[in-house]
């Protein structure tokens, strides 16, 4: 294969016998997925959002704020969970990315 890169993300070529074993034993982005529960202690958050409100800025900030500033930080010191599957080969992202969904209304039909 001449090219072995993506725009979109670099082919990892020193991976362990487990990782190239993953895209044959989980061949789907459903049969990969790991679903869990965990509970967290958010006081200390939700004294940093207090605390940020309470000085003089413009902006408002919420629990989602820190929620989504603290896993870009993960994703940035732990790059190995920026990666992905393509063609049974495993690349690394060139970039981090964050997007999610905000409904209109609280209620299971509505818009997105």
């Amino acid at each position: 294969m001449l090219f072995v890169d993506r725009p979109d993300g670099k082919r990892i070529k020193d991976l362990n016998p487990f990782q190239q074993v993953l895209p044959y034993v989980m061949p789907t982005r459903n049969g990969s997925a790991v679903y869990f529960s965990e509970d967290l202690d958010v006081e200390p958050a939700l004294d940093l959002v207090k605390k940020l409100n309470d000085e003089a800025n413009a902006r408002k900030y919420h629990l989602f704020h820190v929620i989504i500033a603290a896993l870009v930080q993960v994703l940035l010191k732990k790059d190995h969970l920026n990666r992905f599957i393509s063609g049974k080969a495993m690349y690394q992202r060139n970039y981090l990315s964050t997007s999610f969904i905000v409904k209109k209304t609280l209620t299971e039909d509505a818009r997105e």
